[in-house]
């Protein structure tokens, strides 16, 4: 339960608080611009670290997808190189430079170098 879901209860509970509760709530709102939540989104991203696309995000064509973080843009994207393995089967596709948008930022979970497939660790240490 949030501290804004808890306002807005006893603001419908009490009518006579709501002159006092409901600015703020608009207060705490200014603030979550689209630039901010975009900034936000990608900020636990970090440069020379190895994410993996997990598999409930994962589509039909292929095995697993990583990306390599390597700089943080102004609008809040990451820049690095992805790696997909497609179904084919045949073993990791070569790294090509990408960038993760903050919309899909929050999608991708933080992989540890020492437990990446040596294949996939293979074609990335071809670019970085």
């Amino acid at each position: 339960m949030s501290l804004r879901s808890d306002v807005v209860k006893l603001a419908h509970k009490h009518p006579e608080l709501r002159a006092e509760l409901l600015p703020l709530l608009k207060k705490g709102m200014e603030h979550a611009t689209e630039e901010a939540r975009k900034k936000q989104a990608v900020s636990w991203m970090e440069p020379g670290k190895y994410y993996e696309l997990p598999d409930r995000h994962r589509s039909n064509d292929f095995l697993g997808q990583w990306f390599y973080a390597e700089e943080k843009q102004r609008n809040g994207s990451m820049k690095g190189y992805v790696v997909t393995w497609g179904i084919d089967d045949r073993g990791p596709r070569k790294a090509k430079k990408d960038r993760v948008d903050t919309t899909w930022a929050k999608d991708w979970a933080e992989a540890k170098e020492n437990q990446l497939d040596p294949k996939v660790k293979a074609k990335f240490k071809q670019v970085v």
